[in-house]
């Protein structure tokens, strides 16, 4: 678990090119995926992560067992998946009132009006207004780059 943390520590959405709406959606997703490790975070992306066609493409796969789980994950090649920008808006939707929820339990937990509660309840009050569907409108290349770079971590 801990080289799972490492890896995806060390994954930056600016390192991918990514404009601001995309770095917003990169950024809840690795979030999410740093809070919600192991089965949680596999299912996740391998719900975002789609085969472009319902054929075996086993030529090309990689099953992976998790050690001591005894399930196994089929690691789809990057040539062979896409992700559909309705589920993603609707991940990021729900990432996003889950961060909010995560930072508002923080928020009252800290102590009385000092800088760092002020910037919670502008991280708050900024995640209200997150719309996935706005997010996800026109994804870029680097985005999908980054999502998959993100599923590699996730089910390896």
């Amino acid at each position: 678990m801990k080289e799972y943390l490492e890896k995806l520590d060390d994954l930056w959405p600016i390192d991918y090119g990514l404009n601001t709406k995309d770095t917003m959606v990169a950024s809840l997703v690795k979030w999410y995926l740093m809070v919600c490790p192991g089965e949680p975070a596999r299912r996740v992306m391998s719900w975002l992560m789609k085969p472009k066609t319902t054929m075996q493409i086993q030529h090309e796969t990689v099953s992976v067992t998790r050690e001591g789980s005894g399930v196994s994950f089929l690691l789809l090649p990057k040539t062979e998946v896409s992700v559909n920008r309705k589920d993603l808006a609707t991940f990021v939707d729900f990432v996003s009132r889950l961060m909010r929820d995560d930072l508002m339990e923080k928020n009252e937990a800290a102590p009385a009006r000092d800088e760092s509660a002020d910037l919670m309840s502008a991280l708050v009050e900024g995640l209200d207004g997150v719309d996935g569907n706005q997010l996800t409108n026109g994804c870029s290349i680097g985005l999908f780059d980054f999502l998959y770079d993100c599923y590699q971590i996730v089910m390896m």
